[in-house]
């Protein structure tokens, strides 16, 4: 709240990057989201705000709001997943609960098919539940699976996917992401239906999925690492800030 009030006496360019989903009750008007509600007056007092959600660009600035897009990425200094005895078929991090229904069933549909899985961050029926693990020790963690699931609390908007996908490729790991609109083609695979996510699982070998994860690495560390997306927002800091200024 200070910070609305200190920015009637700004003499700087202020602007907001926000890494995760704003819009939660996507596809209902933004006034009736709850963290819309009470960060509307923090975003109106930035000379521009990058968000997460591609498609609502024109709906932000008609409350005043300055909006651009900007992606995630991965920190260019992350460990890569060293090559490890796999002790699961597939590994996912992150949360479960009421928001993240879509991840259970694809857990359980990898349990069905007599997969080994495990899940880091949460415990569910037939997988291998394992503790939250800090960030600065997900290589490890990863290198004893073939691959990484990335299921994120939707999939509906352009533009926004956890950057749970951007730390898994960027460690060197075989990613299979639940396609969601807008993420860049690269080496990894996405699928819409729990068959063809089996059948992803089931169909590549262990030297497949390992090549696939070194050439994910290269992709990140080429073109996607929070380094590239800062060099994106400072280049684009001039113009859009001529549009509120």
């Amino acid at each position: 709240p200070d910070l609305v009030r200190f920015s009637k006496q700004k003499h700087s360019v202020w602007v907001q990057w926000w890494f995760d989903l704003l819009a939660v009750n996507y596809p209902d008007p933004l006034e009736q989201h709850p963290r819309f509600a009470w960060i509307s007056q923090l975003l109106r007092a930035m000379d521009a705000v990058f968000v997460k959600e591609r498609p609502l660009l024109s709906e932000y600035r008609s409350h005043e709001i300055n909006a651009h897009y900007l992606d995630q990425g991965c920190p260019a200094n992350i460990k890569q997943a060293p090559d490890l005895p796999k002790l699961w078929d597939v590994l996912l991090f992150g949360q479960g609960g009421e928001y993240y229904r879509q991840r259970a069933a694809d857990i359980q549909s990898l349990v069905g098919a007599g997969l080994k899985v495990a899940w880091a961050g949460h415990s569910a029926q037939g997988c291998e539940s394992l503790p939250w693990t800090h960030p600065d020790e997900l290589p490890s963690l990863c290198g004893q699976a073939r691959f990484v699931l990335c299921v994120d609390r939707r999939h509906d908007i352009d533009g926004y996917f956890s950057d749970r996908f951007w730390l898994a490729c960027g460690m060197g790991c075989a990613v299979v992401k639940r396609f969601s609109p807008g993420v860049p083609a690269g080496p990894y695979r996405s699928y819409g239906t729990q068959e063809e996510l089996t059948r992803i699982v089931l169909g590549m070998t262990n030297e497949e999925s390992r090549e696939m994860g070194k050439r994910a690495r290269a992709w990140v560390m080429q073109s996607h690492t929070i380094e590239h997306r800062v060099q994106s927002l400072l280049s684009a800091v001039p113009s859009v800030t001529a549009l509120a200024l």
